[in-house]
């Protein structure tokens, strides 16, 4: 299991990458689609998980965030920064 320090790390490095693709992505109703339920979840982390030494649900939900924004990183990959996603 890692630590809190390690933990603490990846929590920063998803919450930079979050905002480097807020960033990125033109469309306002896409950026909501692909990034609030990870930025959500990231904030879920940072107040509450983490604070209480709950690493098994800080593990699950960084992996879980992690996905999420790898999949909209292909994406944006794929259709570029002006895709537009419909419905969620």
């Amino acid at each position: 299991m890692p630590t809190k320090d390690e933990f603490e790390n990846r929590l920063r490095v998803l919450k930079d990458l979050v905002f480097q693709l807020e960033e990125t992505i033109v469309d306002k109703e896409s950026k909501d689609i692909l990034l609030r339920l990870a930025s959500n979840s990231l904030s879920d982390v940072e107040s509450c998980l983490l604070p209480r030494g709950q690493f098994d649900g800080v593990e699950l939900t960084l992996a879980l965030v992690e996905k999420q924004l790898l999949h909209a990183r292909a994406l944006i990959s794929k259709y570029g920064p002006n895709l537009r996603v419909v419905g969620g």
